[in-house]
């Protein structure tokens, strides 16, 4: 989380901005308007645009009852040997305000399933390949729970770019 944000305009004006953890804003020095159009209105709509990109993915939800999964690509080899797959397991154990049950977790592949007592979404999550994870909603998978899930992936294991999971033919 950002403690605090300084900045400086072309005209020379400071602007001197805190951020809370609770998303409180307090502005110390320079004209709110200014911090707003430059700073906090971008923000919001990069987070109001990757929330819709969650919403609707669950099986419920759905037309048929097809989910969509989320992609999420690393770039690299991540899951090359039973070492990084094991640490990979290992850190769902660490995820807070679950269940979880680890199908396969070794070669070839990651299976696991994973139950959010939040909101008592379910969703599965599997390697694709050695440098990919696909998340696959269930029949109810709320949003914030993929959010969750994806922001302590990003955290806790390795930041990757989540896109939409090509359905296989």
């Amino acid at each position: 989380m950002v403690d605090s944000l300084r900045a400086f305009t072309d005209e020379g004006e400071k602007l001197d901005v805190a951020a809370s953890r609770g998303g409180a804003v307090t502005v110390r020095a320079g004209g709110f308007g200014l911090i707003y159009d430059s700073m906090l209105e971008p923000i919001m709509s990069g987070a109001a645009g990757r929330k819709r990109h969650f919403a609707r993915r669950g099986r419920g939800e759905r037309r048929g009852g097809e989910p969509r999964p989320l992609l999420i690509e690393y770039g690299r080899s991540v899951f090359g040997g039973d070492t990084s797959r094991g640490r990979f397991c290992g850190l769902i154990d660490g995820y807070p305000n679950c269940n979880y049950s680890a199908v396969c977790a070794g070669r070839p592949h990651i299976y696991i399933l994973v139950l959010d007592r939040i909101d008592t979404s379910s969703l599965a999550i599997r390697s694709v390949g050695d440098d990919s994870l696909a998340i696959i909603p269930q029949i109810r998978t709320a949003e914030s729970s993929l959010m969750r899930i994806a922001a302590f992936l990003a955290s806790a294991f390795w930041e990757g770019k989540i896109s939409d999971c090509a359905p296989r033919r």
